[in-house]
């Protein structure tokens, strides 16, 4: 496994970014060749990320930046389309620098948008891209229901949405009009 290509590859005193490319390229080729029947099949979603850490303070930075500057009438919209991408980061980074992104309400429109701020190359999915340098997914193999890119918002629930945007952003970041989503108590329960 990866592991133990790591280890030759830390012996031989590869460079820690060179090693995890040639890790991510590897799962890669795998997905792509002597797995790539059964993963169509069964439609496994998979992937696999490497980040410099370094980059990580900066990037949030500059996403709270970026979301604190949003009017509040367009925080909701920012708050449905990460939700409805999984909590994905990429998605966030780019609806926040798109000015046609950021007028999107539904996920159609908005990956339109986000197709046109690609091209771009924004500067926070720069940023993103810097700390995310390598990325590999088994997504050119079949449509996912839902592409995501390697690094998302953690999730209130157990395993899905609301997205925890508050903790992402900062307690004191301001919130969608209405207040941040949060999951459902049992007294909120017991009081409906």
């Amino acid at each position: 496994g990866e592991l133990k290509v790591l280890g030759r590859l830390m012996q031989n005193r590869t460079d820690p970014a060179d090693a995890m490319k040639l890790i991510v390229k590897a799962k890669a080729e795998m997905w792509a060749g002597a797995m790539s029947e059964l993963i169509q099949r069964q439609k496994l979603r998979q992937s696999i990320a490497a980040y410099d850490t370094m980059q990580f303070e900066s990037f949030q930075s500059a996403l709270r930046a970026a979301y604190v500057q949003l009017p509040p009438g367009k925080r909701g919209k920012f708050q449905k389309v990460v939700e409805d991408s999984e909590c994905d980061v990429l998605v966030a980074a780019r609806w926040l620098d798109g000015s046609t992104g950021g007028g999107s309400s539904t996920m159609a429109s908005f990956l339109a948008s986000t197709a046109r701020a690609a091209r771009r190359n924004s500067t926070l999915e720069e940023a993103f891209e810097k700390l995310r340098p390598f990325f590999a997914s088994t997504g050119s193999l079949f449509k996912w229901h839902v592409e995501t890119n390697g690094l998302g918002f953690n999730f209130l629930s157990k395993w899905s949405k609301p997205c925890d945007l508050k903790s992402a952003l900062g307690a004191d970041a301001p919130p969608p009009p209405g207040g941040w989503r949060r999951v459902a108590s049992e007294a909120d329960m017991v009081e409906r």
